[in-house]
């Protein structure tokens, strides 16, 4: 399996460099964008795998992917064994046995091998970033540092939960309208390119004045013929055009900033942000990180560079001695609930409290926002679908009336 040597970026624009171990370049990028950094550049190397710019360094091997199911067994048998007190190398002996995937079978020895050799706990989940992610890491640090491991285990379970519940939302609300859309593009391009071309030659013959609509059906349906290799291209091109914007900073930051402005998709994504936010915010300040250090962590998984780059104002102005709230509303990006609502927190000495209730807030929010984004698109794939029929009927009806005439 290659090493690659790499070259990435994170968030904050800083440049990042490792040495992983992976079977293609894409599962190299597929791994780095778990962890929130960008990938530049990439080239097989003979060195061994070291940190890859992430505290906890250790080989970083991607041979398949572990299900959030088997991470949430995993945490669920961890936290029941540590709360009865069983001591966690014989915890991780038993998952061993028990565990079916091979790769997480050795992660999990590669885990116990570290903490007999003298790692904290947290370290040595941390030396698999690809596995154990950075909140999930950092609140486990939190609760070895006050001793109550079993306890944040416990919510690491509620918020792996809730994170699998939010994925298969996402992928529901993603899946469908491009399925939708890419059927009835395919069927729109097959009569032009095929059908249509065959039935309007029958005008040829004719010495008639073909209709406006007739003629732009003839223009279009030529150009599916003769130019059908320049839609691919563009369609290629702008893959790539947009995924090597997403790598850098600013490219990143524009392209976000035009997703929550996009008319019925902008306010689906920045709900799926902002609970993010909120869960992630309340998920570590309630296991016990400082606040800070939580806003650190939410500011890399938020998941939109614009809504990162407004949490990563309000923790500079945190480290001032301002408040969370004053900085969400001055970049106007978070509705006044949200502000409102961590302005109580804060105040009330409640955020945890505050941010919970904001959560199930979204929780509900995020389905019944899927709910009406399919109703509308819905509408409108309808509407725009019996336009083109409209216009395709129009274009054959028009001439063969012109052509009764010419020949009566």
């Amino acid at each position: 399996m290659p090493t690659y040597q790499y070259k990435a970026t994170n968030d904050a624009g800083k440049t990042v460099k490792g040495v992983i171990t992976a079977e293609t370049e894409d599962a190299l990028e597929e791994v780095l964008d778990g962890q929130n950094l960008f990938l530049i550049s990439a080239s097989e190397t003979t060195r061994s795998p070291g940190g890859g710019g992430k505290k906890g360094g250790g080989k970083r091997v991607v041979r398949s992917k572990i299900k959030r199911a088997d991470l949430i067994a995993f945490t669920v048998h961890l936290s029941t064994v540590l709360g009865a007190g069983v001591p966690i190398l014989q915890g991780l002996d038993d998952m061993v046995e028990e565990t079916e995937n091979a790769y997480f079978k050795d992660v999990i020895s590669g885990i116990k091998n570290a903490i007999q050799e003298g790692s904290s706990i947290s370290d040595s989940f941390a030396a698999h970033p690809e596995v154990f992610g950075e909140l999930y890491v950092a609140i486990l640090r939190s609760g070895e540092s006050t001793g109550r491991v079993d306890e944040v285990l416990k919510e690491l379970v509620g918020f792996l939960e809730w994170q699998e519940e939010l994925m298969g939302t996402i992928k529901q609300a993603t899946t469908y309208p491009m399925i939708v859309m890419s059927a009835v593009m395919g069927l729109i391009g097959v009569m032009f390119a095929f059908v249509l071309p065959q039935f309007l030659k029958i005008f040829d013959d004719f010495n008639i004045a073909l209709p406006l609509p007739t003629r732009i059906v003839i223009a279009i349906s030529n150009f599916f013929q003769n130019f059908w290799w320049l839609m691919i291209l563009a369609i290629v091109a702008s893959v790539f055009a947009y995924r090597a914007a997403n790598r850098t900073p600013r490219g990143r930051m524009a392209i976000d900033r035009m997703k929550l402005k996009l008319p019925i998709f902008g306010e689906l994504m920045r709900k799926i942000a902002l609970s993010r936010f909120s869960h992630y915010l309340a998920t570590l300040f309630g296991s016990g990180v400082n606040i800070l250090q939580a806003l650190e962590v939410v500011e890399r998984l938020v998941g939109n560079a614009v809504l990162a780059d407004v949490v990563r104002r309000a923790r500079l102005q945190v480290g001032t001695g301002q408040s969370i709230a004053g900085a969400l509303r001055e970049s106007g990006e978070f509705p006044s609930m949200v502000t409102r609502m961590v302005s109580i927190g804060e105040a009330t000495g409640n955020l945890e409290e505050t941010l919970q209730k904001v959560s199930v807030y979204y929780d509900r929010e995020v389905p019944q926002t899927i709910k009406r984004l399919f109703t509308a698109l819905e509408g409108l794939i309808i509407i725009g679908l019996g336009i083109v029929i409209l216009f395709v009927v129009l274009s054959i009806i028009l001439p063969m009336l012109s052509l009764q005439e010419v020949v009566g």
